[in-house]
């Protein structure tokens, strides 16, 4: 259970940090809410294409409601494994557990706290694979990638202070490491 929760956390926490940091975020209006959770349950999917990285192996939906377009991102996997798991990085956990169920408890999570900073995500039906479907928020990038090619964020001063909000949010809660591969970060124009 504790890992489920840590699981979570990561969740809130990266969507959270990845949102607040864009140059011209959407307004929580936008993303959240149940005009935005109707519209990902609702919407026609239009098409699927993977996104080709992320061990989830996430898709990219193109979803259409009545001519108005959209893009979601997907996620099936459900995996349990019993006893000790070594992960990819060498480290282990005990009862690992990675679900797309984490992605809907983290945005429900977020919404009842107030945070207004996970994207909608739904339960919902792809391809005939159950999974959680994200609305997708453009102008994000690997953090390894942003750093690769010497790009600021749109605003050091919050950036700064929303990285220290996460390394505290991950240090006080038993949450797994994040890597630069897998945190997102918002992009700009200008090298640094």
């Amino acid at each position: 259970m504790r890992a489920i929760v840590a699981r979570i956390g990561v969740i809130v926490v990266l969507s959270a940090t990845a949102l607040m940091a864009q140059a011209a975020p959407q307004s929580a209006a936008v993303y959240q809410g149940q005009a935005a959770e109707d519209f990902l349950t609702n919407a026609r999917i239009v098409s699927t294409r993977p996104i080709g990285e992320g061990v989830t192996r996430p898709f990219r939906v193109t979803l259409d409601l009545n001519g108005v377009p959209g893009q979601g991102i997907f996620k099936s996997i459900d995996e349990r494994k019993a006893g000790v798991t070594t992960l990819a990085d060498g480290s282990s956990e005990i009862d690992f557990q990675d679900s797309w169920q984490t992605e809907v408890a983290g945005y429900l999570l977020d919404r009842m706290i107030g945070l207004e900073m996970v994207p909608a995500t739904v339960k919902r039906r792809v391809d005939g694979k159950v999974g959680s479907l994200q609305w997708f928020v453009p102008g994000m990038i690997p953090e390894a990638e942003r750093l690769e090619k010497k790009m600021s964020p749109p605003n050091l001063d919050d950036w700064n202070e929303r990285s220290s909000r996460f390394a505290c949010l991950t240090n006080s809660s038993s949450t797994p490491t994040v890597t630069s591969r897998t945190f997102r970060s918002p992009v700009t124009s200008t090298s640094a």
